[in-house]
């Protein structure tokens, strides 16, 4: 009887070695956290994806996993920044979030060589079915489900939003930090689902990660 790969598992530790202000140190505090490649002097990626909402669960473990394994086993990589917020903006959450965007996203956004797709993401519980609800843009919804559909075909449903995942204020105020035509916010919300099965996350991410 052969040997047989069951699983691969990475463990990474993200660090910074730099002197902490006061509004990084609230960051930090609040549970914000970010990928490794963000930190790093050469891009390579085309997406990320924003968490601002609070979930009743940890998300870091799994976006961390799902970042490590793609990055390392399929040399497919993508950002992920989440700072979940706990005044929805308030005035504080406000200045911290600026703060640590331009220290980190506008240096990114630079040195990109293209648009950055920017998927402002919020978790709800499951449906009947694993969902994904994409907040209707015009400029990109045909594309956008055209990659959904090619990765799932009829596995998962997909919703257009006209109303109330459509804007929103973390939408705007991520906008305003992140302006087109460099970037492009996109607002998803998915289903638990996209947690509990890993590789039902990755495929998402795959569909647009180059």
């Amino acid at each position: 009887m052969g040997d047989e790969v069951i699983a691969h598992v990475f463990f990474l530790f993200n660090s910074l070695c730099t002197n902490l202000n006061d509004l990084m140190l609230q960051f930090v505090n609040d549970g914000g956290n970010a990928s490794s490649n963000l930190l790093s002097p050469n891009p390579n990626a085309s997406i990320a994806i924003f968490n601002l909402f609070r979930q009743p669960f940890p998300l870091f473990p799994i976006l961390e996993r799902v970042y490590t394994e793609l990055a390392y086993i399929q040399k497919k990589n993508f950002y992920y920044f989440m700072y979940p917020l706990k005044e929805y903006l308030s005035e504080r959450e406000t200045t911290v979030l600026t703060h640590v965007m331009q220290r980190f996203w506008l240096k990114q956004g630079k040195s990109s060589p293209g648009q950055l797709f920017i998927f402002n993401m919020d978790f709800i519980p499951q449906q009947a079915k694993p969902t994904i609800i994409l907040g209707s843009d015009e400029e990109i919804n045909l594309a956008i489900q055209s990659a959904l559909k090619r990765a799932f075909g009829t596995n998962v449903e997909l919703t257009l939003d006209e109303g109330l995942f459509k804007g929103g204020k973390t939408h705007d105020v991520l906008m305003a930090l992140l302006p087109p035509p460099k970037y492009k916010i996109v607002n998803f919300v998915l289903t638990y689902d996209f947690l509990t099965n890993i590789e039902l996350f990755k495929s998402f991410i795959l569909a647009f990660a180059k």
